[in-house]
Formats: C-alpha cells, sequence, structure tokens
C-alpha cells in the first residue's frame, strides 16, 4: 500500500470548516442579484443612529408611568403628565421632570393668584406632594410641576428642542416579555 499525500481538498475536515466551504462554494456558484440604482444607493447608505426614547432604567419607567397613570386619572381635564428634560436627552441625568400640563381656564380655576405659581402655596403643595409620591412609587428622583398649557407651549416648544414623551397612558411593561 502506497501513500500518497492528499491534495488541500480532500483533507479530512471538521463538520464547521466543511459548513463554511459549502457556503463559500454555493456564494461562488450563485449569482449575485442586479440592484437598481435605487436600492444601491441606499444600501450604500449607513443606517441611522438608534435613538433611545429615554434613560430610564426600564423597571423604573413602567413604576413611574403606573404612578402618572393615577395623576392623569385625578386631574381628568388636563392634557397628562410627561417626561420632559435631561432624563429624555443624556445618561447622566439629575432627576426625571414630570409635567402635568393643564388647560388654561382649569389652571386658573386652581391657582388663582398664580401669576409666579412658584408663590402659590396650594401649587407648591400639590407639585410637592405628588413629586413625593412619584418618587416613592418609582424609587427615581422626580421634580414634579404643573403647567398652564400656554406657558408649557410657548416656553418648551418642540422647535426650540425640547420634546415630551407621554406618561399614564398604557399599561404595558416597556421591557417586553
Amino acid at each position: 500500500m502506497t501513500l500518497r499525500h492528499r491534495p488541500k481538498e480532500e483533507q479530512p475536515q471538521t463538520p464547521a470548516v466543511a459548513r463554511k466551504r459549502i457556503a463559500k462554494l454555493l456564494e461562488e456558484a450563485r449569482p449575485a442579484p442586479e440592484l437598481s440604482p435605487l436600492d444601491a444607493a441606499v444600501m450604500a447608505q449607513d443606517p441611522p443612529p438608534m435613538r433611545r426614547a429615554n434613560f430610564l432604567p426600564a423597571p423604573h419607567y413602567f413604576l413611574l408611568n403606573q404612578a402618572c397613570a393615577v395623576v392623569n386619572q385625578a386631574f381628568e381635564s388636563s392634557f397628562g403628565c410627561y417626561l420632559v428634560g435631561s432624563s429624555l436627552r443624556k445618561r447622566d441625568y439629575r432627576d426625571c421632570d414630570v409635567r402635568l400640563i393643564l388647560d388654561d381656564a382649569e389652571f386658573d380655576k386652581l391657582f388663582r393668584s398664580a401669576s409666579a405659581p412658584q408663590y402659590n402655596a396650594l401649587w407648591s403643595l400639590m407639585c410637592a406632594s405628588i413629586a413625593l409620591h412619584l418618587s416613592q412609587a418609582s424609587g427615581l428622583p422626580v421634580d414634579f410641576q404643573i403647567q398652564r398649557q400656554t406657558e408649557a407651549n410657548a416656553e418648551f416648544s418642540a422647535k426650540d428642542g425640547h420634546h415630551r414623551h407621554a406618561l399614564g397612558i398604557f399599561r404595558g411593561y416597556p421591557g417586553g416579555g
């Protein structure tokens, strides 16, 4: 019996190497599909970077969302609670800014002398109380304020780079599962 040297193609292979070799042979045998100029242009572009909705941990966001659902129910005539501020833009936020936006007439009815709401005792008490409730319910540091619709839209509009994310409008867990 004479031993002869086997060419590389006849060498014994591991299953992983064999699968790679078969995939390579199949790829070489298959002609590349023709792309339209539009498809080629789209495929040449890098996908846009993913944007995060916010930088809050999912379980804390879920709890904050649940707690805001109660606040939204308490203020039925409001536009609801919104997450605003630095927790939407950066990972190292200091606190979670939550705003409840009320219709101008409803705001004026609740806080009559609120040309500067921070000097209105009822406004201050309500904001501090709800902030404490949201903080304890979610485990997050919460800065809560009730805002008049006109001022909220004038001072913090989207065209000026401010964003709002509605809170308290769904009951599902954001982590999936």
